[in-house]
């Protein structure tokens, strides 16, 4: 049987310069996971995205991506391997929206793409997204959820295969969170991807996600299934009693937080 294994991080350092935010680190993605990402601020989660994807290196130990060191792979076969939302949305892109989904487009496929194949692709993505009435307006015209839109919708056109996501509801109200992991999930689905996600949102992770890694100031303080994690270590992790129940129709979880002597 095939190895199974996306992402390998082993006895992992973390940090910038003096500042270790966790030693000996270890955790494997599977290929086809839907994994969160959750913990306190200042736990090192987006240091933890970017030594995944490659956008930086670990103070020490290793990063497998797919069986192979993630520091002996190039810039072109990180871009054609996996994409990545992240948790800044910039102010200002000199394109339309559409440009943008092009550039994903370009990252992924190396460019070979004929026209016909890409507006294919460009108006597949539109339609799943809802973003259709976008696509020919000028990015710095936009809100910041519509933003956030857009660019999701160009790291998926970079790649449905692997993608890392940082805060990526940000800026997206209540209904449009929803929809958005909603779609996440589907797309997910639809792909076999393999998706990495930050969020502070508990809700969201214990109602979409298969698994949650939660991080503390020393590193993994635990992992699995979110409920079971939330209860058993969430107050570890936030310093907050979670409280996790299920609605009558028994189609979606809510969760609560409260403080330990409530």
């Amino acid at each position: 049987m095939p190895d199974q294994t996306m992402i390998k991080i082993k006895n992992c350092t973390g940090g910038y310069g003096k500042n270790i935010l966790w030693k000996h680190l270890d955790l494997e993605i599977n290929r086809g996971d839907l994994v969160a990402i959750a913990g306190a601020n200042g736990t090192g989660k987006t240091t933890l995205l970017n030594y995944m994807s490659g956008l930086a290196a670990p103070l020490d130990g290793e990063i497998i991506f797919r069986g192979n060191k993630i520091r002996d792979l190039s810039l072109e076969e990180l871009a054609t391997s996996r994409s990545f939302l992240s948790q800044q949305t910039p102010d200002s892109i000199p394109f339309n929206c559409r440009n943008i989904l092009e550039m994903g487009l370009m990252a992924g496929n190396r460019g070979h793409l004929n026209t016909s194949e890409k507006d294919q692709k460009i108006t597949r993505i539109c339609e799943e997204l809802q973003i259709s009435e976008l696509c020919n307006k000028h990015f710095n015209c936009l809100s910041g959820g519509e933003k956030r839109k857009i660019l999701f919708g160009r790291a998926l056109l970079q790649s449905t295969q692997l993608i890392f996501m940082d805060e990526p509801a940000a800026f997206l109200d209540p209904g449009q969170t929803l929809f958005f992991y909603d779609k996440l999930r589907q797309l997910h689905l639809q792909n076999n991807s393999t998706m990495i996600v930050i969020t502070h949102n508990l809700d969201m992770i214990i109602n979409y996600f298969p698994k949650v890694v939660l991080l503390g100031k020393n590193g993994i303080i635990d992992s699995g299934d979110p409920q079971k994690v939330l209860i058993r270590s969430g107050e570890t992790a936030f310093g907050l009693k979670i409280h996790i129940g299920t609605y009558q129709n028994q189609k979606r979880t809510w969760c609560k937080i409260a403080r330990p002597h409530a």
